[in-house]
C-alpha cells in the first residue's frame, strides 16, 4: 500500500524545510503548511495517507531519528489548515498509527486523553509524549513529577498511580489479554513506586515543596527541538527532498 505521489512529495519537502535553520525553518513550514492545504493534503483528511506512507516507509522507520521524523510529520500533515493544536479525536488516530508497539501504555493514554475532553493537543504535548514514550518505565517508576512534563502528562500519571490496578489491567490487555475484565481472585496491586506517592499525597508537580532545578528544566527546554547531531545524521535531506520543496515553493 503506497500514498498518493503528493502526499509523499509532501513529506520529502518537510524532511528538507525540518533541515533548515530555526528562523527559516519557522517561515518554510509556514510556506509549505499553505501550501499542502490548498492542495487538499491535510487535516483528518491526511489520516489514510499517513497510514500509507507508514507502510510506504517500513524498514525506515526502526531508526529511531526517522520514526521522530515521522511522527512530527503527523502532526504537521494532520493539523487542521489555519489552527495551531491537532483536535483531539485526530490526535488519538496518529497517536494509535505512530506509537503502535513501540508505548506499553498506549491504550491507557489514549482512553486517557479521550476522557479529557481537550479541544486541541499542542505541538510541545505531541512532542514530548514521543519522549514520555521513549524514556519513562512502564510502571511509571522513574517518572521525575517535577521534571517539565506537560500537563496532560502529569494528570495521566496522576490517575494511573490513584487506580494502579486499573493501569495493570490494561496493560494486561496490551500483552494479549482478551478478556478485558478483572476476576474475582485477581491478588491487590503492588502500592505505588515511592517516588510517586509524593505525586500523590501533592496533587500537582509545582506545588512549593517540590523545588525543581531551574538549570535541569531549561536544559530540558533547549532539548525540544531535533538535537542539532540527530538533524545532521537522520535529517539532512537528500537532493531530491531539496528538489521536492523547491518545487512545492514555487508551485509547480
Amino acid at each position: 500500500m503506497s500514498c498518493s505521489t503528493a502526499f509523499l512529495q509532501l513529506f520529502h519537502a518537510y524532511v528538507a524545510c525540518v533541515a533548515l535553520p530555526h528562523d527559516e525553518q519557522r517561515v518554510c513550514l509556514q510556506q509549505l503548511a499553505a501550501r499542502a492545504a490548498e492542495a487538499g493534503l491535510v487535516g483528518a483528511r491526511a489520516l489514510p495517507e499517513l497510514r500509507a506512507l507508514s507502510s510506504q516507509l517500513g524498514a525506515e522507520l526502526l531508526d529511531s531519528s526517522r520514526h521522530s521524523l515521522f511522527y512530527r510529520f503527523a502532526f504537521f500533515a494532520a493539523r487542521e489548515a489555519g489552527e495551531r493544536g491537532l483536535r483531539l479525536e485526530t490526535a488519538v488516530a496518529c497517536w494509535r498509527l505512530s506509537l503502535h508497539g513501540r508505548f506499553r501504555l498506549l491504550e491507557p493514554w489514549l482512553a486517557f486523553v479521550a476522557r479529557s475532553r481537550r479541544p486541541a493537543v499542542t505541538d510541545d504535548t505531541w512532542r514530548q509524549v514521543l519522549d514520555f514514550s521513549r524514556t519513562i518505565h512502564e510502571d511509571l517508576s522513574n517518572y521525575d513529577p517535577c521534571g517539565a512534563w506537560p500537563v496532560l502528562v502529569d494528570e495521566f500519571v496522576e490517575e494511573s498511580c490513584a487506580a494502579p490496578s486499573a493501569a495493570g489491567e490494561a496493560r494486561n490487555g496490551y500483552e494479549g489479554d482478551t478478556e478485558g475484565e478483572a476476576r474475582e481472585d485477581d491478588t491487590a496491586a503492588p502500592p505505588p513506586h515511592p517516588q510517586l506517592s509524593r505525586l500523590l499525597g501533592a496533587g500537582s508537580k509545582r506545588r512549593a515543596s517540590c523545588e525543581a532545578d531551574v538549570e535541569a528544566i531549561a536544559e530540558r527546554l533547549a532539548r525540544m527541538g531535533v538535537p542539532p547531531g540527530r538533524r545532521r545524521a537522520c535529517l539532512t535531506p537528500t537532493a531530491a527532498a531539496q528538489a521536492e520543496l523547491a518545487s512545492w515553493m514555487v508551485g509547480d
